[in-house]
């Protein structure tokens, strides 16, 4: 447990002595893919740090429509509202999209422990602040950036969580559906399936049952970085 801790970006600056505070209050849980971690609009009761897997955040939408707010990477933490508030509710949705292990901490107790260790804190607002950062960023693209581009930046960002080096070129293979994408970029699945299929005319990528893989990566790249 203590070099999982130390290995996170929650705590990559706590000291020692830190990590032997939190330890006692941290365990390890398992998750099967598909199983959900939490749900929007509970309790915010526990702290979560992906340790091997992949872990979606969905938002459901008033229609009943969902969006894929974000994936989580290895060793981020995420669910962690209730450190900052004892009244605060989930977000978001948190569904496993693979088999998934994950550090568990209790809210409450992480909020007592900020209390004696404040300087702690610094790590739980750059996890925050970043995410902030991010959402301001994906809600700018959704406004101004076309569907084929926007497909493009998600699977750059996608790729740089699950990049493989294949036949002496860069391959990339994505545990996502056409649906997952769809979310991911907050379009329908209906223009997510137009634009894959022409690039898949292309070669640019290929699809399969419950993924899509990138065959030319610097094209992708290239999309994802044009301006009209």
């Amino acid at each position: 447990m203590y070099s999982t801790l130390k290995s996170t970006t929650l705590f990559a600056s706590a000291g020692d002595d830190d990590i032997a505070a939190i330890a006692p209050l941290a365990s390890f849980r398992d998750y099967e893919e598909g199983s959900l971690l939490f749900c929007q609009d509970h309790a915010a009761e526990t702290i979560f740090i992906l340790v091997e897997g992949m872990v979606k955040l969905v938002s459901l939408r008033p229609d009943g429509s969902q969006i894929t707010l974000r994936t989580v990477l290895s060793k981020e933490p995420f669910g962690a509202l209730g450190a900052v508030r004892a009244d605060a509710h989930y977000p978001a949705t948190a569904e496993a999209m693979k088999r998934s292990k994950v550090i568990a901490i209790r809210s409450d107790e992480f909020r007592l422990l900020l209390l004696e260790r404040p300087h702690l804190a610094q790590g739980l607002l750059g996890v925050i602040t970043r995410y902030v950062r991010e959402m301001q960023e994906r809600f700018q693209e959704m406004v101004v950036a076309p569907v084929p581009r926007r497909i493009a930046r998600a699977l750059v960002r996608l790729a740089a969580q699950c990049a493989t080096e294949a036949e002496g070129q860069k391959v990339v293979t994505l545990p996502f559906t056409r649906q997952d994408l769809a979310e991911i970029v907050g379009t329908t699945l209906y223009s997510v399936s137009r634009t894959i299929a022409e690039w898949e005319r292309q070669g640019i990528v290929s699809t399969g049952r419950k993924r899509i893989t990138v065959t030319n990566m610097e094209l992708i790249k290239s999309l994802a970085q044009e301006r009209d």
